[in-house]
């Protein structure tokens, strides 16, 4: 595609609300970069590293099966 101006594209804008709520509830952020109309748009997504749980996988089957 040249250019979704051209192609008649249409959306909601949902998607990148969407994104940002998500980014909200885990303190991540999104943004958006670009060099004007036409150049095309660069967008981020940004989380926070965290460490690993240390749960075996042994004792996540037993809590598994002790939920059913």
């Amino acid at each position: 595609m040249e250019n979704a101006n051209e192609e008649n594209i249409q959306g909601t804008g949902l998607g990148l609300y969407l994104a940002k709520e998500v980014m909200n509830a885990h303190e991540g952020r999104v943004r958006v970069e670009s060099e004007g109309q036409d150049k095309g748009s660069m967008f981020f997504v940004e989380l926070k590293a965290t460490e690993r749980r240390k749960t075996s996988r042994t004792k996540l089957s037993e809590n598994l099966s002790e939920a059913k």
